[in-house]
């Protein structure tokens, strides 16, 4: 069987939508696969529902940019969290490179690479981080982040804001 990139589109397991990140991994999706990501989909599920009760409130009551700020400076200063160990049947090697599971953090989270442990800790199996330039710049002008609310998304037009 051909594999599926992950960057085409996302798919559901049992009532939970996943989005593909970047195609760097690759993977075939198929009925024997997605009981490998019940105890991920678990994981995550729990985790979630503390964010959803707890933060979600207060971050959706800021501009979504104030919002984001906000969301890196908790997790900096966020205790260690007691990461539940990966079912070893996650575990991926793609590249030559191993992931303790597939679910991942793009860089547009993490522009100036401030909490990748933090989210490691969370239980994300690899972060990307960046954008990080020789220099500090800005980026676009401001409104540059959208809450797309009923898609449960942003638009990111942030450009290449960092700290250098």
């Amino acid at each position: 069987m051909r594999p599926k990139s992950f960057a085409k589109s996302s798919f559901q397991a049992e009532g939970l939508r996943f989005l593909r990140p970047h195609a760097l991994l690759w993977t075939n999706f198929d009925e024997d696969h997605l009981d490998r990501y019940a105890a991920l989909r678990d994981y995550f599920a729990a985790k979630w529902n503390l964010v959803e009760r707890l933060a979600r409130p207060l971050l959706h009551s800021l501009d979504p940019e104030d919002a984001h700020g906000l969301t890196i400076a908790m997790l900096k200063f966020a205790p260690p969290l007691g990461a539940a160990r990966d079912d070893k049947r996650l575990a991926m090697r793609v590249f030559g490179l191993n992931f303790p599971n597939p679910v991942g953090v793009a860089a547009g989270l993490d522009k100036n690479a401030e909490i990748p442990d933090a989210l490691l800790r969370f239980g994300f199996g690899f972060v990307e981080v960046g954008t990080i330039t020789p220099r500090p710049q800005s980026g676009n002008p401001r409104p540059r982040l959208f809450r797309l609310d009923a898609d449960r998304g942003v638009i990111n037009r942030l450009g290449f804001n960092s700290h250098g």
